[in-house]
């Protein structure tokens, strides 16, 4: 069990690591931003490749049970699925209304500037009965045990340190009571840590994944996060 003597000091050696980032980039290299993250983000999905598909192959499970809104497709066993991303989930006026079966996000939410607006225009293109399969990194909400998280969290984000190195990503956010009160008729969700040990994965590691349905009333879980290396 991580106690908050042990987070205090995993939080500060990572604060400082980002700290020095943040000055080489802005005083040193503003040029070498962009670069950076491509970098970082190659890093990330091939160091917690099999961490991140473990997570989804859980959450996306009940997409066995799923049937497309389409005939055609529907006699294929197919489905139209729309997997959106920072750069697209915010400029979705191309996509049809009523016209996608299943909507995909996954690292999306941190870095929209309008939370509400990209939910409504999922609830736009999904067809009757579609759903809405999410995994996100939230702020932690295990504050009695990871406090120290929670604040280096608030101080990343507000002071805008964060955002600048990583492409407006904020980390101090959760998303689920926008998505409770969107207008699904149906949300699963639950707020648990990913298996991330890296020290830099660290800030991201409180998640929440679930699925959102044009269809009854939400439940929600939440488990703590085991301990932190």
């Amino acid at each position: 069990m991580e106690d908050e003597a042990t987070s205090g000091s995993w939080v500060l050696t990572l604060l400082l690591l980002v700290a020095c980032v943040f000055l080489l980039l802005w005083k040193g290299w503003p040029m070498c931003r962009e670069r950076f993250f491509a970098a970082f983000m190659d890093h990330f999905n091939r160091s917690a490749h099999d961490q991140l598909e473990a997570v989804k192959r859980v959450n996306f499970a009940s997409l066995r049970t799923a049937a497309s809104h389409d005939p055609e497709l529907r006699r294929m066993n197919a489905l139209r699925v729309l997997e959106v991303g920072v750069g697209t989930v915010e400029e979705m006026d191309m996509v049809e209304s009523s016209s996608v079966d299943v909507v995909v996000s996954t690292f999306v939410f941190c870095s929209v500037t309008n939370t509400k607006k990209v939910l409504q225009q999922i609830l736009r293109v999904l067809v009757p009965g579609g759903r809405f399969y999410f995994y996100e990194h939230i702020a932690e909400f295990d504050t009695k045990r990871h406090a120290t998280r929670r604040k280096a969290q608030e101080l990343l984000s507000r002071l805008g340190i964060w955002p600048f190195i990583f492409a407006g990503c904020m980390v101090n956010r959760d998303m689920l009571e926008d998505i409770q009160q969107a207008g699904f008729s149906k949300v699963q969700a639950q707020r648990f840590c990913s298996p991330f040990e890296q020290l830099l994965f660290q800030m991201v590691k409180p998640s929440l994944m679930g699925m959102a349905q044009k269809g009854e009333a939400f439940a929600v879980k939440s488990y703590t996060c085991p301990g932190t290396h």
